[in-house]
């Protein structure tokens, strides 16, 4: 065996490798992965340089703050956790008017959405927008109580709460029309209404009916002041009822009345459907007193058997006495005068403990959904519409059977409003079995009253310019004027509603 053979022999017979189609497969996945890869951090640095970029734009010139960075742990302080995890592309918090105006001009210029939110807790969620430019205007609270020859008014920028006013309004002495709950911001309450359930919208009118003067900044970027004598009398009335769809308002100027407010009571009682709404229709007919009814029970009935027949009647006597022990018996024969029962417990609740003034507690800390309506009081509807929102309150009340402890969940409360009007408020969880009571709480509000709807709460799940602006032609006109790519308005709006 010659050596060459022996080689040759003792080597492996090599063989070309298969290629299979997994091989194939796997090959081309690699390929594609790695250039994949390449691909999503190219445009990954692309699109941080770019956010850089447009965040370094926005801070030329301001003297405020532009925040780009830990948005998620930026302190939004929302009123529904539903709002929360919509994060904008930066934060502007502007100490001048000129801030704000700069970067309304800077977002059109970019073609950012621009959100925009007082010093209030944006219940709704319209406060804010995915991917915008954010303004916060609780940076800006300066505030001032002042006398002219007319009466008192208090002026103050949009970035406060009620809770700031109240610190140069003492209101032993003054009262103001502002909202229950002491954490609303005034910029969206009186720029939407403005209603206080308790006695000063009865007293004194909307609170968007007290305002005086305001200074906004329009979509346009400039700075405008508006009043009953101003220029621009359309953008005056339109901010007065939806104004945070037509301007951004930076500072209002409003009437301040030189009186305490009245005492309010909270009185329990078990009723029937058919006395709520007898009774709630008595009180409607007396222009002294303010009447509201809450389907809610505090945690001390939670054992009671009679559960789904207690009510909350919250209760003012619009000019009563100003002594509190005088107050509270003129109320309680204000009651007896009604052939209403008041158990000797809900009396003695009323003597010795104060009253809950700042209602932000009562709140839900967590996800919400609500349905709201206002209608004439005198609409054939009227009486069946409070029936029907009584009995789908109901259902959910004795689904809290008493033996488990269980909170009630939905809040139901109704109230007259000025010049004739009901206004009614169901509020949920936002879990999907409530989000479809809520919906069918609205439609069968509607089956009854099908013409009668004059006001819906936002976010809505249809909601289009007509839902915002039902009534009024020259709203919708006046929104073409001054904002007709709709930076303002809310995201659900489209621009093609205005055209």
């Amino acid at each position: 065996m010659s050596p060459a053979r022996l080689i040759v022999g003792s080597l492996p017979k090599i063989r070309r490798p298969r290629v299979g189609c997994f091989s194939i497969f796997l090959a081309i996945v690699l390929a594609y992965g790695r250039t994949l890869c390449h691909s999503f951090v190219g445009k990954a640095s692309e699109s941080s340089e770019t956010s850089g970029n447009v965040c370094k734009d926005f801070k030329k010139g301001l003297s405020g703050q532009v925040i780009c960075d830990g948005l998620a742990k930026y302190p939004f302080e929302w009123g529904n956790a539903d709002c929360n995890g919509i994060l904008p592309l930066l934060v502007v918090r502007p100490s001048t008017e000129e801030d704000i105006a700069l970067t309304v001009r800077r977002s059109t210029t970019f073609g950012l959405p621009l959100s925009v939110r007082s010093g209030g807790h944006s219940y709704t969620c319209d406060g804010i927008k995915p991917g915008s430019v954010h303004l916060d205007l609780r940076s800006r609270v300066r505030k001032q109580l002042y006398h002219e020859s007319s009466g008192w008014y208090a002026e103050f920028e949009t970035g406060n709460t009620f809770r700031d006013l109240f610190r140069i309004v003492d209101r032993r002495r003054f009262s103001i029309v502002h909202g229950a709950c002491h954490a609303v911001g005034v910029g969206g309450f009186y720029l939407h209404g403005g209603l206080h359930m308790n006695s000063l919208t009865a007293l004194y009118g909307w609170g968007n009916e007290t305002i005086v003067s305001m200074r906004v900044v329009t979509a346009d970027g400039q700075i405008r002041a508006l009043s009953a004598s101003s220029a621009h009398q359309d953008l005056w009335r339109a901010m007065r009822q939806a104004g945070s769809n037509f301007a951004i308002a930076t500072s209002l100027t409003v009437k301040v009345f030189e009186s305490p407010e009245p005492f309010t009571w909270l009185f329990w009682v078990k009723l029937s459907h058919d006395e709520v709404v007898s009774l709630f229709r008595r009180a409607m007919t007396d222009e002294q007193v303010q009447l509201n009814i809450y389907y809610v029970n505090p945690p001390f009935f939670q054992v009671s058997l009679s559960r789904p027949e207690i009510f909350t009647v919250q209760f003012t006597l619009l000019h009563g006495p100003a002594n509190y022990w005088q107050n509270l018996q003129a109320s309680l024969d204000w009651f007896k005068s009604h052939q209403v029962a008041l158990s000797w417990w809900t009396i003695a609740f009323n003597a010795v403990m104060p009253k809950p003034d700042d209602l932000t507690h009562l709140g839900y800390p967590k996800a919400w959904v609500s349905s709201q309506a206002i209608w004439p009081a005198n609409s054939a509807c009227t009486d069946e519409a409070l029936h029907l929102l009584l009995d789908l309150q109901s259902t959910v009340v004795k689904r809290a059977h008493f033996h488990t402890f269980r909170q009630v969940e939905c809040w139901l409360t109704f109230t007259e409003l000025p010049r004739g009007q009901i206004y009614y408020e169901y509020n949920c969880p936002s879990r999907p079995a409530y989000v479809e009571h809520i919906r069918s709480v609205e439609q069968s509000f509607v089956a009854a009253c099908p013409t009668s709807v004059k006001y819906r709460n936002t976010p809505h799940w249809n909601a289009s310019a007509s839902r915002y602006y039902p009534d009024s032609r020259e709203l919708l006109q006046t929104k073409r004027k001054w904002d007709p790519l709709n930076l303002l308005g809310p995201p659900t709006m489209s621009v093609h509603d205005l055209a």
